[in-house]
């Protein structure tokens, strides 16, 4: 979610999402695609997404550092500046 969304659409947004993986052919579809079905909160998901951005944006800037990256350079924003 964009920083300012109002709690109101997060809290809609969540609860659609969860009535929608309640379905079967939905769930299978998810899995199909690659994801990962877990319950949680709105605010565990931005933990997780957090986390994933520090972890993950560390190794990104270290490739990047090291001049490992390949194709078209891309100015790439993940996670807070080291």
């Amino acid at each position: 979610m964009p920083t300012g969304t109002p709690k109101a659409v997060i809290t809609r947004l969540h609860a659609e999402i969860t009535q929608a993986q309640q379905f079967a052919d939905t769930r299978e579809r998810l899995l199909n695609l690659g994801g990962d079905i877990v319950a949680g909160t709105p605010e565990d998901l931005g933990r997780t997404m957090r986390a994933g951005a520090d972890k993950w944006g560390s190794l990104v800037r270290a490739i990047e550092a090291q001049g490992r990256c390949y194709g078209r350079r891309r100015k790439v924003s993940v996670g807070a500046p080291p």
